[in-house]
C-alpha cells in the first residue's frame, strides 16, 4: 500500500474527514464517547493542538490516518515542558492497521520533533490500546508509571522517549 504523507493543509483535509477518522477510531472502537468526540474534539480544536500529519491512501484518496505534534506552548499539552513535546491522536482507519501505516506516522512526526529542537516527547494512552502501546515501545518510548491518569472511567497510561541523536 501507498499513502501520501503530508500535513492537514497540504492534503486538503476537510473537517469532515477529520470527524470521520476520529469517529472511526476512537468511538466505534471504544475509546471514546460520542458526546466528548462531538464537543471536545471538533475538528476546529484538534487542528489547533499543533502539528498535523496526515496519510492519503494513495489508490483511493482515502483519509487513512494522522498523528498531531503538540508543543508545550499549546492549550492541548499535558506534560511538556519547554524542550519537550506530546504525540497526541496517532489514529489509523482500521481497513489500513498492519500495512506500516502508524509506524510512518511515528516515524515522521519523531523527526520533526527532532528538527524542532524538542528533546522528549511524551504521549498517553488508555490501558486497554495494547497494541499501540506496542508499537510505542518499539520506538523506545518508556512508561512514566507515575504520570499516569484517569479521565472520567477511562484509565491512561504515559510513555516517554528522549528524541535528541546523541
Amino acid at each position: 500500500m501507498s499513502f501520501e504523507i503530508g500535513t492537514d493543509e497540504s492534503l486538503k483535509i476537510t473537517n469532515k474527514e477529520i470527524s470521520n477518522l476520529i469517529n472511526a477510531v476512537y468511538v466505534k472502537g471504544g475509546y471514546m464517547e460520542s458526546l466528548i468526540a462531538a464537543f471536545h474534539h471538533r475538528p476546529v480544536n484538534v487542528r489547533k493542538r499543533g502539528y498535523m500529519l496526515c496519510a492519503r491512501y494513495k489508490k483511493t484518496g482515502v483519509f487513512a490516518g494522522m498523528v498531531i505534534l503538540v508543543n508545550s506552548n499549546s492549550p492541548a499539552a499535558v506534560f511538556a515542558n519547554d524542550d519537550e513535546c506530546e504525540m497526541h491522536f496517532l489514529g489509523v482507519r482500521e481497513e489500513f492497521r498492519n500495512k506500516g501505516l502508524g509506524r510512518l506516522l511515528i516515524k515522521k512526526i519523531i523527526e520533526k520533533a527532532k528538527k524542532a529542537g524538542f528533546v522528549k516527547m511524551i504521549l498517553n494512552t488508555q490501558t486497554t490500546m495494547r497494541t499501540a502501546q506496542s508499537l510505542y515501545e518499539s520506538f523506545g518510548f518508556l512508561r512514566n508509571e507515575s504520570r499516569d491518569f484517569s479521565y472520567g472511567k477511562r484509565k491512561f497510561i504515559v510513555y516517554e522517549k528522549a528524541i535528541t541523536d546523541t
